[in-house]
């Protein structure tokens, strides 16, 4: 099993969208949006943890 760590904006909430090809979407304000600039691979992908320092956001991603 292997990790990879993505910097995310600030957000409520985090999801792989895995029907649209492994999109990351986030929410603000109740809103839902879409992370394109992130290109993830197309294994299966799980969000493991949610890390939040001086105002930056990183999401570790299992892969597998």
């Amino acid at each position: 099993m292997r990790f990879i760590e993505v910097e995310v904006p600030n957000a409520e909430e985090y999801q792989i969208d895995n029907f649209l090809g492994n999109i990351i979407q986030y929410k603000i304000d109740g809103n839902w949006f879409y992370e394109r600039k992130t290109e993830l691979p197309p294994d299966n992908l799980e969000i493991s943890e949610v890390k939040k320092c001086n105002n930056k956001t990183w999401l570790k991603i299992r892969v597998s």
